[in-house]
């Protein structure tokens, strides 16, 4: 919403090489492992730390975009109107809607029902 093509997460790394976890469905009305479900899946350890380069783009020159400003879309979407309003400046929009954003998310991935994927996101100005 007004974003898009403005915020971009190339890669993240770790220093850490993933573990394996080997999943079966049950057949619980049998009581035995349905064949053929026995599958691999990749996990990082507890406190396993990325790092990256989140970087924000405040204007797109190629197409004229800026950052909080309305692009000019196509006739049949509302697309940026609600910055049309917008006393926010780019930089108290990108702490709004970009980095408190992050902050605020804990869980990515699969398998939170068996408590993976619990996240903490942390975000610094490069120096």
């Amino acid at each position: 919403m007004g974003l898009p093509g403005f915020v971009r997460i190339p890669f993240l790394y770790a220093e850490i090489s993933p573990e394996e976890l080997y999943s079966s469905r049950i057949d619980r009305a049998r009581n035995t492992v349905v064949g053929g479900t026995n599958r691999p899946y990749q996990l990082v350890p507890v406190n396993t730390k990325f790092t990256g380069h989140l970087r924000v783009m405040l204007e797109d020159p190629v197409s004229g975009w800026n950052v909080g400003k309305p692009r000019l879309l196509g006739d049949k979407t509302l697309g940026d109107k609600w910055l049309e309003d917008s006393t926010l400046e780019a930089e108290n929009l990108i702490d709004t809607y970009i980095l408190e954003r992050l902050k605020n998310i804990k869980i990515l991935g699969g398998y939170r029902s068996k408590g993976f994927g619990a996240v903490r996101i942390e975000v610094s100005p490069l120096p």
